[in-house]
């Protein structure tokens, strides 16, 4: 069984999800295609890579994960296939893969020229990931590259007795995640007391709980599972209740 993931900023008021499906079922009929969005904020890399980063790990070797986020700029027409310990992407070359990935691809090629003479994405990776889910190589769709566009996080600063950051990415529930990471939290703080904050308010302590154990209403401070600085608020959401929409200062002084 052949399983693909679509991740775009397509939506899903038009028919462009419906032409990528095509595309893949015209090459693989029986292939598995699983929608993780199609409502990502158009050309918004850094959420792509941030949605992609925390759901790709949870399937096996061999899934097809197509993401057809474009970023507007002049390599955008460029398009890769990449694989990296046993999953294969197919996204354009727009930073995505530098900013989702932890290191290089095992291997990466710029897909045939033919798939690009239609100029549009979704057909174009759509076929691609059909030819590979149908048993194609890598090699069989593309030309082997050594480099590609790259990206990172703006990343947090700090001296001895802080660190800055800010927010970069909201989810559904108006969960903050921050750029501080735990690595970073963990070198500087140095097990010292410390209090985080926010626009509107101030925590004093990282918990390492679930919702439903804090009293509804509660706000709290944790770090997720790829070990960014979250705030949450039990049943609420903490982007609107804190103040905190998407580029506010998040700092942590050490005390």
């Amino acid at each position: 069984m052949s399983v693909i993931t679509l991740t775009s900023d397509l939506g899903t008021k038009d028919y462009y999800v419906g032409v990528l499906k095509g595309a893949i079922l015209k090459h693989c009929g029986h292939a598995t295609i699983i929608d993780i969005t199609h409502e990502v904020p158009p050309f918004d890399v850094i959420k792509t890579a941030i949605i992609v980063q925390n759901f790709y790990t949870f399937y096996s070797e061999g899934t097809i994960h197509i993401i057809a986020v474009g970023s507007g700029n002049k390599n955008e027409s460029r398009l890769l296939a990449a694989q990296y310990n046993g999953h294969y992407f197919l996204v354009p070359d727009n930073g995505l893969l530098s900013l989702f990935l932890n290191e290089p691809p095992q291997q990466v090629v710029e897909l045939h020229a033919s798939f690009s003479e239609t100029r549009k994405i979704k057909i174009s990776l759509g076929t691609a990931a059909g030819l590979l889910a149908s048993g194609k190589k890598l090699n069989d769709i593309g030309m082997e590259v050594q480099n590609i566009v790259e990206k990172s996080y703006f990343k947090a600063v700090n001296q001895d007795d802080f660190i800055s950051g800010n927010v970069f990415y909201i989810d559904y529930f108006g969960n903050v995640i921050t750029n501080i990471t735990k690595e970073l939290f963990d070198l500087h703080g140095k097990g010292r007391n410390f209090i985080i904050n926010l626009r509107q308010d101030r925590i004093e302590s990282i918990m390492n709980v679930n919702y439903y154990e804090m009293p509804e209403g509660e706000k709290l401070a944790m770090f997720t599972n790829k070990g960014f600085l979250k705030i949450a608020i039990n049943k609420g959401n903490a982007s609107r209740l804190l103040g905190l929409p998407l580029g506010t200062a998040v700092r942590i002084d050490f005390i």
